[in-house]
């Protein structure tokens, strides 16, 4: 991939993870603590993994993708009403646990594009009306 089209790449992923995670609907609507830090844990892991793409770093794409993974095991939805954030969230999973299989094969379009699909899952959340 050439300089221009990984600034292009990093600068595109940049604004969707900065609409996906800070849109005012969604995950953030309520006024649980501990989900506002595990979404903070997910930013901090997509700012890592970012990072690394933008700069070919394996070690932070690595250690930001399995940051996401364990963010969705800390994560408690069993709050009324949350069934929906729930299978969204499992989506959000199974996005991330394919990232890291195009990570462990340390092929860096393939990696680009599972990433793509992991802010795409952060969307299915934070695109849904507040409650």
């Amino acid at each position: 991939m050439n300089l221009l089209n990984l600034r292009a790449f990093a600068v595109m992923s940049a604004f969707c993870l900065f609409f996906a995670l800070f849109s005012q609907a969604g995950a953030f609507g309520g006024n649980n603590t501990e989900l506002k830090e595990q979404m903070q844990k997910r930013l901090d892991s997509m700012g890592k993994l970012l990072s690394g793409l933008a700069v070919d770093n394996w070690h932070n794409i690595e250690n930001g993708t399995r940051g996401l993974i364990e963010t969705c095991e800390a994560i408690d939805w069993s709050e009324p009403g949350k069934e929906l954030f729930k299978k969204r969230d499992d989506a959000f999973r199974s996005a991330a646990e394919i990232l890291m299989e195009k990570v462990n094969k340390r092929n860096l379009a393939d990696t680009q594009r599972a990433f793509i699909q992991v802010t795409i899952a952060c969307w299915g959340c934070h695109d849904l009306p507040p409650e």
